[in-house]
């Protein structure tokens, strides 16, 4: 099977969907329209649009490949045009996101449903959706929706987590200019703990090109500010980090934090669990689907900094409840989210 990708980006997340393609014997190609400080091309090199790669360019590699599936992002407007050229070329054209793949009941959910199918067909000649949001128990699938495993890297049961010499590290992963990740609130939950830990913070940081307004900038230079001005806990921020040293910072932690308001699917959960960590994130997360609450993670009430601050320290004062969690995380991981499982759900859309 020939694959062709239309992104934004070729985001860090999507370096074991394009692993396990290639694993499942499968042809990737990707077309982006932009670069990113932090990519990877260890498993594939993108064609980015404008970087001496124009849109009659990626015509002409539609035309050669001959894609069998042709997966796209639903909020790049300037990847439309390829994609219905890429419908009438006879590819199968999904449109792929993060957003729930259940629909509540009800009439007016129904209608609303048949309208976002419309305008995605309209707008890009896509028949299906694909979403890893598998929504919430007990509601219905959306129309012409198939759910699917975001796959993940696991380390083995025995290396899942590395001691890293201090009795509690705590990670953050989220974009530092953004508010509405919520910084913040670990930084006033930490206020409660009396024990000093390791504290890390890691993200993308202040892009003007990219950013939406200068609030952002104000907002990084001020938790920035804040991180630095904190002594009783070891803290460190990291920006633009490297996948891969990303991944041993996950083996390193105890607690996984995510206090994002609004996030459809926080891949950066999934990645803490393949990694063994303890995790809290909001309970309106689309990664929420993937946590059953005191089993294998915790979830707080998305606009309750009170249930958000009492479920952190009872993570921070009991070490028992994190080992099990962690163990329990992992576990999930490795069973559910396999890179095989995302090849298999891919091919499942051509059949």
């Amino acid at each position: 099977m020939k694959v062709l990708f239309l992104v934004p980006r070729y985001h860090t997340n999507m370096i074991a969907i394009v692993e396990g393609l290639q694993q499942a014997g499968h042809s990737v190609a990707m077309i982006c329209l932009r670069r990113e400080s932090v990519e990877d091309y260890t498993f594939l090199i993108p064609h980015i649009l404008g970087d001496n790669f124009t849109q009659d360019d990626a015509k002409d590699l539609i035309r050669d490949m001959r894609p069998n599936l042709v997966l796209c992002r639903p909020e790049e407007h300037g990847h439309d045009t390829l994609a219905w050229f890429a419908r009438r070329q006879g590819c199968k054209v999904v449109q792929y996101d993060q957003s729930s793949s259940t629909r509540p009941d009800g009439l007016r959910a129904l209608l609303k449903d048949i309208a976002l199918t419309a305008s995605r067909v309209l707008r890009r000649g896509a028949l299906w959706r694909m979403s890893p949001n598998t929504g919430r128990q007990g509601e219905r699938p959306c129309l012409w929706t198939r759910p699917y495993p975001f796959p993940m890297h696991t380390n083995a049961d025995e290396d899942a987590q590395d001691s890293n010499g201090v009795d509690l590290t705590i990670l953050f992963v989220g974009k530092l200019s953004m508010a509405r990740k919520r910084h913040t609130w670990l930084l006033d939950a930490l206020e409660n703990v009396e024990k000093p830990a390791k504290v890390i913070f890691v993200g993308e940081g202040f892009d003007p090109q990219t950013a939406a307004s200068n609030r952002s900038a104000d907002y990084y230079e001020e938790l920035i500010d804040r991180i630095n001005r904190s002594e009783f806990h070891d803290m460190e921020v990291h920006v633009d980090m490297d996948y891969y040293a990303l991944r041993q910072l996950y083996r390193k932690a105890d607690i996984f934090v995510l206090a994002t308001a609004r996030e459809q699917y926080g891949i950066s959960v999934l990645e803490a669990m393949a990694s063994g960590c303890a995790v809290l994130c909001a309970d309106s997360s689309g990664v929420a689907c993937a946590i059953q609450h005191g089993n294998n993670g915790m979830l707080f009430e998305e606009q309750s900094f009170q249930d958000f601050n009492a479920k952190f320290l009872d993570l921070v004062n009991d070490a028992a409840l994190r080992q099990r969690l962690g163990t329990a995380a992992f576990e999930s991981v490795r069973d559910n989210h396999p890179i095989s499982r995302y090849a298999e759900a891919v091919e499942s859309l051509l059949d």
